[in-house]
């Protein structure tokens, strides 16, 4: 089993690993950051799609994709192109709102240099990434979709959960799941709920038809 977990903006790698550390040991896991795909000054959802596959071509097997926020719109359009296992998308957005790239990039103006340093990123680059991302349509993407697909949102997590229902119901014959009381990163706060959410998504049916369903705490 190969698995791939992409972040978000502003994750690293090591974000995955409460996640990963609840795995089958015998699985194949890698974990990548958008900054460890490409420059996130120079960055494009292409650029990031290209070093993926260049990243994924040494797998004895098709890889399972896991993405999260903007790693979900990595992994959408790199399934739309790539021959994968499934995919498990979590808080996609497939043509993000004008209206809510505002707010976002206004926010991070506000915000000190200083919060951003965890991340791995500067305050410059995750704008400059949020930027880029504005203006990207992801709907003929996921129109393309043929494999296993799962969505995944937390029913905390406002800003996504709109737009986690549309992207199920664009991809053919994909899965919702509303985790109850999860934020944005329920990676993070709630690994063991992702793991279900995985090993759940693993597990489904290829053939189901688009429904939702709901993991509770």
């Amino acid at each position: 089993m190969n698995l791939c977990f992409i972040g978000g903006l502003g994750d690293d790698a090591a974000a995955w690993n409460g996640v990963i550390s609840s795995l089958p040991a015998e699985w194949s896991t890698t974990a990548f950051s958008l900054s460890d795909l490409c420059s996130l000054e120079h960055f494009t959802l292409d650029s990031a799609v290209t070093a993926l596959g260049t990243r994924l071509a040494a797998a004895s097997s098709r890889t399972h994709l896991v993405g999260l926020s903007a790693g979900a719109m990595v992994a959408l359009r790199y399934g739309a192109s790539h021959e994968i296992a499934s995919l498990l998308l979590c808080s996609p957005q497939m043509r993000p709102p004008a209206a809510l790239m505002r707010i976002q990039q206004a926010i991070f103006y506000l915000m000190p240099e200083r919060l951003f340093q965890s991340s791995g990123a500067s305050k410059r680059e995750v704008m400059y990434v949020a930027d880029a991302l504005a203006g990207v349509d992801l709907t003929p993407d996921a129109r393309r979709i043929a494999v296993p697909t799962t969505i995944a949102c937390g029913s905390a997590d406002k800003a996504n959960i709109r737009a986690a229902r549309r992207t199920s119901q664009t991809i053919p014959n994909s899965r919702l799941l509303i985790v109850d009381d999860a934020r944005h990163e329920w990676h993070k706060q709630l690994p063991q709920q992702f793991v279900h959410a995985l090993m759940s998504h693993l597990l489904s049916d290829s053939s189901t038809d688009s429904s939702a369903e709901t993991i509770q705490e």
